[in-house]
Parts: structure tokens; C-alpha cells; sequence
């Protein structure tokens, strides 16, 4: 019955594979069964029986099958696998026997897969396939079939794999490990649980696949890519890994460096790399190459090697992590669905984008950027050196960057919170740009420059910096606005400046301590102001928009008048210093009017202009002897009236 149904066998008189009837029997030759095949004498009746086109068919894809797969001689009998080849010439490996632990160990001297693909049979029974239809039951598999096939190559030659592998028979996972490289240009994998492709060497105990060890070579993805996608998991383990094309999988983890890589991709364990061959680049995604794959894990480990891509790196369903202990270098896009995490010890250049519908994080020594990185959660950035934006930087849910120095010379906000914090004592942050956030925005560094604009527009604004912090651009806020500079920052000419503003608008009160100078020349401000500083210099172009009155913005000015008597200042430099700053206290009525209306308030300590005026009057009736029992009444309420602003202020 089996007749019309042929193998490939290896003939020892000719010295190559043969086509045979499958009902063909093996000889016993010196007393001993040859391998899995046919003696001289045994084929020839079985082939005459033949039709002249099932034999010329079967002897020119003889050729090709066996040009393509090598079993490994030298390997154990029981990890030498059988090559046949289907009707259709389809090549197909009857796989050796597992182990109890269901890994089938088979070596070969050549492992290429051409454009029909190549059939693993894990069958017990005759099976139907996709590439090659119905494949006999392997004999090898009595005890049961394979649940991982290691296809280990033993030669100085990469594989290349142009078509698709497909397990027949039971699903399991497939391995092809070379050692001297892989290179996949339209490989693919069908009915396999799981796709690994590495240049590292299997280890085996027990009958159990334990890990890869790589120590060295590339897996090159070319042509028309890497489908995976009928997979539950791919990876690719070797030393670098080069990605021309697409990758499809459901779930994909490349790892590249020296490393052992546990079988169950868990643990990844670095090895020493030698002084010199490094690659250039780790894992490298070219412009026409991408990932796409509902969880994405790429990890270089090798110091100093990196990732590069300008391609596209996409995890549609969760996550997105890359590490590397080297630079990462982003010019394409990297994006995912769930969170998308970024580390690289040798700094970050971004030029493309970078975006999650989840949360961003990304630690690295320095941050540059140039491109878009966008969350629709929270977005973190951790640099122990300097953060550089030229880009765009979103995050709906939050943005917190913290660095030696963040210089931003864009924009960089979040339809939340904005927080910067540069540590250090001579930690800076600097803003040419637009730092903007719709809730709080908080600023934290040693020294602060703003010559752009900073607006918390429906939240409160707090700058704080230790060594000092100057502004000649906007700081706006929904709600209130705290600038603290508790030390001091040195110009040109050595005086000391804490504060140079021309624009400050807030929906409440902003105040402004500085342990040094508070310079105000020129500026522009909209809102209650409340100061607190050594000294105050300067004078309004704009006036005090938001101030309702002269007591509704009042200074600390007989606290400034008494520190400048203190360090010794001459008394009258000291009275028309007083005087200017309180032109920060009143209602900006505009003019000449509005300047005295606030100096004299100044001069009389807590009263309006006014109220000021009827005192003294009343004072100078006191001394003459004119003022009767109202008169008393009216200066005990006036001076009353002034403590009290005094209290409430200082409050």
C-alpha cells in the first residue's frame, strides 16, 4: 500500500541520497545494520518499479535537498538526524529522539533553509502540512514527541534561512543555534510554540536545555524579514544583531553581547568581552527595518555597544523595554501600547520619537533631544548628568525630569504637572524655551535663567534655587507664584542679583524671597506681590496690573529701610532706595502720580497717601495745643489702623 510513496536514503556505493520506495528494507552488511538506508544491492528493484518522472523528479530534488541540510556525522548517533524530502521537494528532518525532558537533540555540518522551507517532523502518525502535505510518522519518535528541536550547526558557515520551518505533528519549539551566524531573509515558523535564532551554543544537563552561551556572531535580518507571528514567542540570542527588515511576533526579546542567556530568556548574564572586535553597534534597526510585536524586550549588554535605530519599533499591545550598556540612538520611532522604558548607560540622542499610551521612563547619563518623546501617562526622565531639549516633551499624566543640568531650548510640558529638578550645588536649570503645565509646575536647582516663558496655567508656580535665579522672559500661574533664591548670583560688575523680571502674572499672590538682592527694574506684574529680600531696586514700565490698592501689595519696605541702615548705607541713598521699591506696593494708577502715591506710603510706614496726610495734619494740631477729644480719637484710630496693617502683613 505504501508503493507509491518514496524516501531519500544515503547510498554507500554512489556516495550520496537516493530515492527509494518507503517500503524498502535496510542490509545487514559485516554482521552489522548500516544507518537508516539501503545497501547496493537492495535499492535498484524498488527504483525500476518507479515512473520515469517520480524518478527524475525525485533525483534532481535529491541534489537540492541535500546541498541544503547536513546531518553531522561526528556528532552521537542519537543526535544525527534523518534528511528525506517530500514529492513536492520539500526537505523534511525526521528528528532524533527527545529526551525524558522532550528536547531533541540534532547537529548538523549544514543547516539552510531554501524559499519551499523545510518540514520538522514531530509526528508519531502520518500528518498532514502546510509546505510539503502528508509526511509519514517519524520512527524516531516512539517514545513520544519533542517538545523543544535544537537544531545546533557545526561549521565555520552562517545559515541561511529563505523560507519557512514548520513543525509536523505535535507544536514545539524550535532552535537554530550556529555559532558562525544566521542570516534570515524571509524565514518564518509554522506550528512552532516558540522561534529562537542564536549564534550562542546550547547547553544541555540532564537532558534539559539549560541556556545559550555566545561567544560571538551575528543574526542578520534581510530581505523579506522574519514572520513569527503564528509563534506564541520569538528571540534572537547572539553577540549582535543586525535588523534590515521586519520581525513579527507576538511577543519578541532579542539579547545581544557575550552572554549566557537562560532558556527560558529570564536570566542574561554577561561575560568578559575581549579588548578588541567589539561591534560597532549591539543592536542595529535600519531605516527599512523594523519590530512589531505586541511586547518588545531588547537588551545589550556589552560596555559600551549600543542600539541604534532608525527604523521602526513598535509593541502594539504592552510594552517596550530597551537596555543597554551603551548609547542608545533613536531616529526612527520607538512606541507602545502599555509602558515604554528606556535605559542606556552611555546617554540618550533622540531625533525621532519616542511614545507610549502608557507611562515613559527613561534613565540614562544624558538626555538629548531633538525629536518628540510624548506619554499619555506620566513621563520621567532620570539623567545624572544633563538633560538637552531641542524637541517636544509631553506627558499627560505628569512630567519629571531630574539632572545635573536641564537646559531647554523648546518646550517641554504636561496637561498635568511639570516638575524640574537639577541636584547638586551647582546643579542648573536654564529655559529659552516654554516649560508649561495646566496644573502645578515646581523649578528646583542652584541656579535658575528663564528667558522664556514658564506658565502653570490653572495651577500655583514655585521656583526655588539656592545660589540664585534670574528671569527675563514670563512666569504666569492660574494660581499663586513663589520664587525663593536664598543665595546670591554674581554679574559683570559683582553685585548681586536675585531676580530680574519683566513679566510675572499670577491668578494669586506671588512672592518672592531672596537672601540677596531682588531686582525688579523694568518690570511688568499682574497680581498681589508680596517680597521679601536684603534689598529692592527698581521701578515699573507696566505698573501693578492685578493690585486693587496701595495696601493691597504692600512691601516689607521699613524691613528693607532697617537693613540698609544696618550695613550702612547713607541714609539718604537709603531713603530713596526705600522709596523706589515701594512703587512695587500700590495700584498702579500709571505715571508720576502712582510712583509718589506709593512712596509717601512707604515713608508712613502702613497708611495710604491720604490717610498718611490727615495724620500728620492731626499731629500738628496735637503739638500746638488744637486738638480737642475728636481730633485724640481720630490719631488713636489712624495709628491703630496702621499696626494692624503691619500685623497683617508680616502674617
Amino acid at each position: 500500500m505504501n508503493r507509491q510513496r518514496y524516501k531519500l536514503v544515503f547510498n554507500r556505493h554512489r556516495g550520496q541520497l537516493m530515492a527509494v520506495a518507503e517500503i524498502a528494507s535496510s542490509v545487514q552488511h559485516h554482521g552489522r545494520t548500516s544507518a537508516p538506508g539501503v545497501g547496493p544491492a537492495d535499492w535498484l528493484p524498488s527504483v525500476l518499479r518507479f515512473s520515469r518522472l517520480a524518478v527524475t523528479l525525485a533525483l534532481a530534488l535529491n541534489t537540492v535537498a541535500h546541498a541544503q541540510i547536513l546531518g553531522d556525522r561526528n556528532a552521537p548517533r542519537n543526535q544525527q538526524p534523518t534528511v528525506l524530502v517530500t514529492p513536492n521537494g520539500v526537505p523534511v528532518v525526521n528528528i532524533q529522539t527527545p529526551s525524558s525532558a522532550g528536547v531533541s537533540m540534532n547537529q548538523y555540518r549544514q543547516f539552510d533553509v531554501g524559499a519551499n522551507g523545510v518540514i520538522l517532523n514531530n509526528a508519531r502518525v502520518t500528518t498532514a502540512t502546510q509546505l510539503g502535505g502528508q509526511v509519514t510518522g517519524n520512527p524516531w519518535l516512539a517514545t513520544g514527541a519533542a517538545r523543544v528541536i535544537v537544531n545546533q550547526v557545526n561549521s565555520t558557515n552562517p545559515s541561511y534561512l529563505r523560507g519557512y520551518l514548520e513543525v509536523a505533528g505535535a507544536r514545539a519549539q524550535v532552535v537554530v543555534a550556529n555559532p558562525a551566524g544566521i542570516s534570515c531573509a524571509g524565514c518564518g515558523f509554522i506550528n512552532a510554540s516558540r522561534a529562537t535564532l542564536t549564534t550562542g551554543l546550547p547547553q544541555v544537563s540532564n537532558g534539559s536545555l539549560e541556556s545559550y552561551r555566545v561567544a560571538g556572531g551575528t543574526v542578520s535580518i534581510d530581505g523579506n524579514g522574519m514572520d513569527a507571528s503564528r509563534t506564541d514567542y520569538a528571540e534572537i540570542i547572539a553577540r549582535a544583531v543586525q535588523v534590515n527588515a521586519g520581525m513579527w511576533a507576538p511577543e519578541l526579546k532579542v539579547s545581544a553581547g557575550l552572554n549566557t542567556v537562560s532558556a527560558d530568556h529570564a536570566s542574561v548574564v554577561p561575560g568578559v568581552a575581549p579588548a578588541d572586535g567589539q561591534p560597532a553597534i549591539a543592536i542595529d534597526v535600519a531605516q527599512l527595518g523594523g519590530m512589531y510585536a505586541g511586547h518588545i524586550y531588547l537588551t545589550s549588554t556589552e560596555h559600551g555597544v549600543g542600539v541604534r535605530n532608525a527604523g521602526t519599533i513598535g509593541a502594539s499591545v504592552g510594552q517596550a523595554v530597551v537596555t543597554a550598556d551603551g548609547r542608545l540612538e533613536n531616529s526612527g520611532a520607538i512606541s507602545a501600547t502599555g509602558p515604554l522604558a528606556l535605559q542606556a548607560s552611555g546617554g540618550v540622542r533622540n531625533s525621532g520619537e519616542l511614545g507610549s499610551q502608557g507611562a515613559v521612563t527613561v534613565t540614562t547619563s544624558t538626555l538629548d533631544n531633538a525629536g518628540s518623546i510624548t506619554s499619555t501617562g506620566t513621563l520621567a526622565v532620570q539623567a545624572s548628568d544633563v538633560i538637552l531639549n531641542t524637541g517636544s516633551v509631553g506627558g499627560e499624566g505628569g512630567v519629571q525630569m531630574t539632572a545635573a543640568s536641564i537646559d531647554n531650548r523648546n518646550s517641554i510640558g504636561s496637561s498635568a504637572g511639570l516638575a524640574l529638578q537639577a541636584s547638586g550645588n551647582t546643579g542648573h536649570i536654564g529655559n529659552s524655551g516654554t516649560l508649561q503645565a495646566t496644573r502645578d509646575v515646581t523649578i528646583n536647582a542652584a541656579t535658575v535663567d528663564n528667558s522664556g516663558t514658564v506658565r502653570a496655567s490653572q495651577g500655583a508656580l514655585q521656583v526655588t534655587s539656592s545660589a540664585g535665579s534670574t528671569n527675563s522672559g514670563r512666569i504666569e500661574a492660574g494660581q499663586s507664584i513663589a520664587v525663593n533664591a536664598a543665595g546670591s548670583r554674581g554679574n559683570s560688575d559683582g553685585k548681586d542679583v536675585s531676580n530680574v523680571l519683566t513679566h510675572v502674572k499670577a491668578g494669586g499672590q506671588v512672592n518672592i524671597d531672596s537672601g540677596r538682592d531682588t531686582n525688579l527694574i523694568g518690570a511688568t506684574v499682574e497680581g498681589t506681590m508680596r517680597v521679601l529680600a536684603h534689598t529692592i531696586v527698581g521701578g515699573l514700565t507696566g505698573g501693578l496690573a492685578g493690585a486693587a490698592g496701595a495696601a493691597m501689595g504692600t512691601l516689607t519696605a521699613p524691613n528693607v529701610a532697617a537693613a540698609l541702615n544696618k550695613a550702612g548705607v547713607d541714609p539718604d541713598l537709603a531713603r530713596e532706595l526705600t522709596g523706589l521699591s515701594s512703587t512695587l506696593a500700590g495700584a498702579a494708577v500709571g505715571g508720576v502720580a502712582g510712583g509718589s502715591a506709593a512712596y509717601n506710603e512707604v515713608i508712613n510706614n502702613y497708611l495710604k497717601h491720604e490717610e498718611a496726610a490727615r495724620l500728620s495734619l492731626l499731629r500738628d494740631k496735637q503739638l500746638v495745643g488744637q486738638c480737642n477729644k475728636d481730633c485724640e480719637s481720630e490719631i488713636t484710630s489712624l495709628e491703630q489702623l496702621d499696626k494692624k496693617r503691619d500685623i497683617e502683613f508680616q502674617a
